[in-house]
């Protein structure tokens, strides 16, 4: 055999053509699990962020309406604002329902808050017995 010969061989024992398209297909591969990878990530991430965004909304609402609920009114009537990109409304009625041994009247109280950024609304309702027209 000649030198050149045995060269030839070498190079086709040790770097066949075959097993340079199995390294292409091998880095092919892991590129697309990577890049799969990444993609599920940035999605999750952005539920994530979408979800405590609405945690957020949900307890500001929750502090509003609460306050709302508690706030003292010497009339009846329907009050409105804004807080922190929240629009809502207070109103304060006679309930239906007539009043306690005819003495207390009652009262319907209705808080409600919208998100106009959202389209989210939330509404919170009691009655309660209310001082408003009783003779003292």
């Amino acid at each position: 055999m000649r030198s050149g010969d045995s060269r030839k061989a070498l190079i086709r024992r040790g770097f066949s053509s075959s097993s340079a398209g199995f390294a292409a297909v091998d880095a092919l591969v892991a590129l697309t699990i990577l890049a799969s990878t990444l993609i599920l990530a940035l999605g999750a991430a952005g539920s994530a962020q979408r979800a405590a965004a609405a945690g957020l909304e949900a307890r500001r609402v929750q502090l509003l309406l609460g306050f709302l609920m508690i706030l003292p009114k010497d009339r009846l009537g329907i009050w409105s604002g804004a807080d922190r990109g929240l629009d809502w409304t207070l109103e304060l009625s006679r309930a239906a329902d007539g009043s306690i041994q005819g003495v207390w009247p009652l009262c319907r109280r209705v808080a409600k808050a919208s998100n106009p950024r959202t389209g989210r609304h939330y509404d919170l309702s009691t009655i309660e017995t209310c001082s408003l027209g009783v003779p003292r």
